[in-house]
């Protein structure tokens, strides 16, 4: 159905004109569901003969990779989306619902239907081999979303100490692996960690470990509590997750989708191109020789 409304939607664009063709996205769909491969790859088929002018019986030469083709214009591409990296950006906004949205019905009814892990950010993975449910398909995405949360520490209730990344983009285990290993409870919670004598009001830290450490082990030890001076204090707010991606951190699809792309580029002097007050022919032209 996708691709017989894009083949209808085809007949109004304008390779030169118009950016009409780079975003005959079927964008509802994708916010929604998993696009099948074959699916996309159909799709792109459609854009990439229109491009190249290969609509017709006559099969054109394609100038340029589709791969560059996809790559923004600052990075000497045309911008047109990846429709499997679009999917997966669109996907990841109910990730993060899901990990924001903790009083909301249909979050409720997933967690109830295959569980949480731990702190109740992310669902367990859907085991089952059968079926394709809606859910399914979209928490196969927790990979590639989770590298770029990171979290504020509140109560530290829903956060553990060791594993989830609260103290900057790298977690303590991979920071002081020493220590972690040598930790007797790796899965302590950043609140578990935390005491107070009844006459004190200041908190200290109560970390424990398997072993007494060695003295050549000493340095860690100590860099380590200097490392953690600055986060000494308790909030009685909620834990929250945040996106790095973001100064606001707060998700969008536009910093995923860029996250999600490859990272090898070079910078291209796109103005000289398409600043200048040219034919769009023109400047086609000279990108694709370029």
């Amino acid at each position: 159905m996708i691709c017989s409304l894009l083949e209808t939607k085809r007949k109004g664009w304008s390779r030169v004109k118009d950016n009409s063709w780079k975003f005959s996205h079927p964008t509802y769909f994708l916010s929604l569901f998993t696009i099948p491969v074959s699916v996309a790859h159909r799709i792109e088929k459609l854009q990439r003969n229109f491009l190249w002018g290969g609509l017709g019986d006559v099969a054109k030469y394609h100038l340029v990779s589709w791969d560059k083709v996809c790559s923004p214009i600052t990075y000497s591409g045309l911008g047109v989306k990846n429709l499997i990296l679009f999917n997966k950006a669109l996907l990841g906004k109910w990730l993060w619902r899901f990990g924001t949205e903790e009083d909301h019905l249909w979050r409720r009814v997933i967690a109830a239907k295959y569980g949480l892990e731990w702190g109740g950010w992310q669902s367990k993975p859907c085991r089952g081999s059968h079926g394709c449910g809606l859910w399914k398909s979209i928490s196969m995405g927790w990979g590639a979303f989770w590298e770029k949360i990171e979290f504020f520490v509140g109560r530290g209730d829903r956060l553990r100490f060791w594993v989830d990344k609260w103290c900057g983009e790298t977690s303590l285990k991979d920071l002081f692996p020493l220590l972690f290993s040598c930790s007797t409870n790796r899965e302590a919670s950043f609140e578990s960690v935390l005491s107070r004598s009844v006459l004190s009001t200041s908190w200290d830290w109560n970390i424990s470990f398997v072993r007494d450490f060695n003295d050549w082990e000493l340095l860690v030890v100590m860099s380590f509590f200097r490392f953690l001076q600055p986060f000494l204090v308790r909030n009685v707010r909620k834990d929250t997750m945040t996106w790095k991606l973001r100064s606001s951190g707060k998700f969008d699809v536009r910093s995923f989708y860029c996250a999600l792309q490859s990272s090898n580029r070079t910078i291209f002097l796109w103005k000289s191109i398409w600043g200048v007050k040219a034919p769009r022919r023109i400047s086609f032209f000279l990108w694709t020789a370029a």
